[in-house]
């Protein structure tokens, strides 16, 4: 399901990046008719909400956006396997994700024993759009942060 998610954020960004009008992707969707409509409105509030808070971010804490490309050390890279390593670049391509998301992926990716999965790096890439942190009871989360009790 997460997967699901993930394509049609990342169609969505691509339509939105190239100027496509949501009624041609809406169009574009519909003739696939692999996924839901209510998945795809979905995505698109999400997207606009990331946007929204990301600007609001950098207004409030007076920094600008960065152009530059993120690159990740050797140890990093480790972490999250190369294969992973692409898939974040193929968001950050289509600007889903900025540095601070990756910066905020790789840290949490470190948690994971192992090499993290993709199933696993698609739960992290959708807390970011979804803010999960501010909604979501602290022991229901596929994570637990240092700031969580356990009963």
């Amino acid at each position: 399901m997460t997967a699901n998610i993930i394509e049609v954020l990342a169609k969505l960004a691509e339509g939105m990046n190239k100027k496509v009008s949501p009624e041609d992707l809406a169009e574009d969707f519909s003739r696939e008719n692999k996924y839901k409509i209510n998945l795809i409105a979905a995505a698109y509030s999400w997207i606009y909400e990331k946007i929204a808070r990301d600007m609001i971010e950098n207004k409030l804490h007076k920094r600008t956006p960065s152009m530059g490309l993120r690159i990740l050390s050797e140890k990093e890279i480790m972490i999250l396997g190369k294969e992973n390593y692409n898939y974040l670049l193929y968001f950050y391509n289509k600007g889903l994700l900025n540095n601070n998301d990756i910066d905020i992926i790789v840290e949490e990716a470190g948690y994971f024993e192992g090499n993290i999965s993709r199933e696993e790096l698609n739960v992290l890439i959708l807390s970011l759009f979804l803010n999960l942190d501010h909604f979501i009871l602290p022991g229901s989360r596929l994570m637990l942060h240092s700031s969580d009790t356990i009963n």
